[in-house]
């Protein structure tokens, strides 16, 4: 008595520091959540003219969202931090393409997330039971890179076969973007440099994953066996560190109660793991 005011705070980095979130001055509050809060902790501070007391912290958990084209891993920075440079190692499985089957599936490490996200790999892919490989590069959310779709790497000079060693890096240093693909088997080493567009470009998330189709088009998800991927790193506010360093959340490619794709736990290096199909 008096009663007193109250003011949420929240803490993203284990309790360490606190922050008071605008606008939340009631016994209640209420938000919207994504994954990149899991593990964020939140505690209100109840204050009047004979002091403060502060609850006990509640330690958020979200599960991870349903998106169904992709399997692997994906890390988000914390509010105010940024990744800067990502990268993978793989070798390009052979996919095995039924009669008349139409199907395909990438392999690709990127930053950003949504509707923004730089990457580089590699694509397999079966047309009429056919089989075809190549590599590709994405600026999506610049429309002045190929209107923000995937570029195809020339073929003739740059060619993809099953069993090829790839690594795949996209990195930002300034203003300008590094996409970086090699193959160490040909061998064949593709650059190319990228103006960063105005707005810039979202670098809120490291990701390592196998990308298939939209369920329900005209094409189903390659049957590529199993693809392990290493020495998986990104660059976080300048230091580096392996995919465990990052709080990674497991996505599994899913149609409906089908499981498409699912990738296997990370190995004691926190860099590698195998991400395996199921069904197309």
């Amino acid at each position: 008595n008096p009663t007193p005011s109250v003011q949420w705070q929240v803490s993203t980095d284990g309790g360490g520091t606190w922050v008071s979130v605008a606008g939340a001055t009631s016994t209640i509050y209420l938000l919207t959540a994504s994954t990149r809060e899991t593990g964020y902790e939140y505690q209100a501070v109840f204050t009047n003219v004979a002091g403060s007391a502060t609850t006990n912290a509640a330690t958020l958990t979200v599960p991870a969202e349903p998106i169904s084209r992709f399997s692997g891993y994906i890390a988000y920075a914390a509010p105010g931090a940024s990744f800067s440079a990502v990268t993978a190692s793989w070798t390009v499985p052979t996919v095995t393409c039924p009669p008349g089957a139409k199907t395909w599936a990438t392999q690709w490490p990127g930053i950003g997330y949504g509707a923004s996200v730089e990457q580089d790999g590699t694509q397999e892919s079966c047309l009429e039971g056919s089989p075809s490989y190549g590599a590709w590069y994405e600026m999506l959310g610049d429309p002045s890179v190929n209107e923000g779709l995937a570029v195809t790497v020339p073929p003739l000079t740059y060619p993809v076969s099953p069993g090829d060693a790839i690594t795949a890096s996209v990195s930002i240093s300034g203003s300008t973007w590094t996409l970086a693909l090699k193959d160490t088997t040909k061998p064949w080493t593709f650059n190319i440099n990228i103006p960063s567009p105005t707005p810039a470009l979202n670098q809120g998330a490291a990701q390592w994953l196998v990308e298939g189709p939209a369920v329900g088009g005209a094409y189903g998800l390659a049957d590529f066996g199993a693809v392990r991927f290493t020495g998986a790193t990104a660059d976080l506010n300048g230091q580096t560190g392996p995919i465990s360093a990052f709080s990674p959340i497991a996505l599994q490619m899913t149609s409906g109660s089908t499981l498409r794709a699912a990738p296997g736990p990370l190995d004691p290096t926190g860099e590698d793991f195998t991400d395996t199909w199921y069904a197309n």
